[in-house]
């Protein structure tokens, strides 16, 4: 059968309608009813009166232990500012004399805001996720930070007197890292204490802000580009795409299921996984480095929102500079987002043009021939 110019026409038309039918976004679908959503109604309510209690004792768990924290913090000295370590269980001498310097020494680095303290209690055994005591929830200017010797200083279980504890001042400045935020800063705005509680205070958890915020190089780290395509949300990707509105809604909007829970007021609960942007801990951080102490300060303790106080603390949008941030960590990760780019749209089309072109030239050629 002779390739005639209308059968290369229809040919390229096609070409043309599926590569665009390609770059269409994912649309919504309807998916066929799990077993879960095909339970009888008396199992959805059974299921439903079950994580209602979960929720309840959860809550009740938090009041307990609330009103446990405002006993200890009444017990302190008036007097007492700085960092107070409290251990519980089991624990060498020597393992708690080094908790004890590797708090002192960070404190020591920290320039506090007159007044602030910081009160550590750690558990030698597992306990419930680190949490977090506001300052708000309690005299107003004591943050508390509960937390329990994990696999990572497991050798503090073992008296030693190696270099093993040379992790021992980083582990415990990101696993208190809000409260040090409060320490250095004093008390945020309402609208940013708002928003860092909507996301469990994540932008806070790696408090290194004198260090240059680290890079994300895929090609050193062959298995980081499947963690890190499976921490972030649509909106992050989207943001390191450049797309401006998509950073505001993923850094300003609540991202987990946990935001929608009973809660105590001014009790946080860490999270593990973000699932919005990558290296989302270290958001504020890199503020701090970018912008320096003076320009950070005003914006943590701004009454205006968020993006306002952004603006008129740093001079930029927060958009922008939040874009800039997510493609600076992850400078090689291929470009793309949840929507065609419109870039790779015209590179198409250019080629789908130029195949038209040359199989018309083709057919005359042939026909004159």
């Amino acid at each position: 059968m002779a390739l005639t110019m209308s059968r290369w026409a229809a040919l390229a038309g096609l070409g043309c309608l599926a590569l665009a039918l390609a770059y269409l976004p994912p649309q919504p679908r309807e998916r066929p009813a799990t077993a879960a959503e095909s339970r009888s109604p008396e199992r959805a309510r059974y299921d439903r009166i079950g994580r209602a209690q979960s929720d309840v004792g959860e809550l009740l768990r938090d009041v307990q232990f609330l009103d446990s924290v405002r006993r200890v913090v009444g017990d302190l000295r008036v007097e007492a500012n700085g960092i107070t370590v409290i251990v519980r269980g089991p624990l060498a001498e020597s393992s708690r004399r080094q908790v004890h310097e590797a708090a002192a020494r960070l404190w020591s680095r920290l320039v506090p805001f007159p007044d602030a303290r910081v009160l550590v209690i750690l558990d030698t055994k597992p306990a419930r996720r680190p949490t977090y005591v506001l300052p708000a929830a309690l005299d107003g200017r004591t943050c508390v930070a509960s937390l329990f010797v994990n696999w990572s200083v497991e050798w503090l279980r073992v008296p030693t007197t190696s270099a093993a504890g040379s992790n021992l001042q980083p582990w415990l400045r990101d696993w208190i890292g809000p409260c040090l935020y409060y320490a250095a800063f004093g008390r945020p705005g309402p609208a940013i204490e708002a928003w860092l509680q909507a996301r469990a205070f994540t932008p806070a958890y790696a408090p290194d802000w004198e260090a240059t915020p680290p890079v994300l190089r895929l090609r050193d780290e062959p298995g980081a580009y499947n963690f890190l395509m499976s921490q972030v949300s649509f909106d992050a990707l989207a943001c390191g795409d450049g797309n401006l509105p998509r950073c505001r809604q993923g850094l300003l909007s609540p991202s987990s299921r946990e935001s929608r829970l009973p809660h105590v007021a001014g009790l946080i609960r860490r999270r593990y996984w973000s699932l919005t942007f990558p290296a989302e801990e270290r958001y504020l951080a890199a503020l701090v480095h970018d912008m320096g102490r003076e320009r950070f300060a005003r914006f943590w303790r701004s009454t205006a929102p968020v993006d306002s106080a952004f603006l008129q603390a740093f001079g930029q949008p927060l958009d922008a500079w939040t874009a800039r941030w997510t493609a600076r960590f992850a400078s090689d990760v291929p470009p793309f987002g949840p929507a065609p780019r419109p870039q790779a749209v015209l590179f198409s089309l250019a080629l789908a043009a130029i195949a038209i072109a040359a199989a018309v030239g083709l057919v005359t050629r042939r026909q004159v021939g």
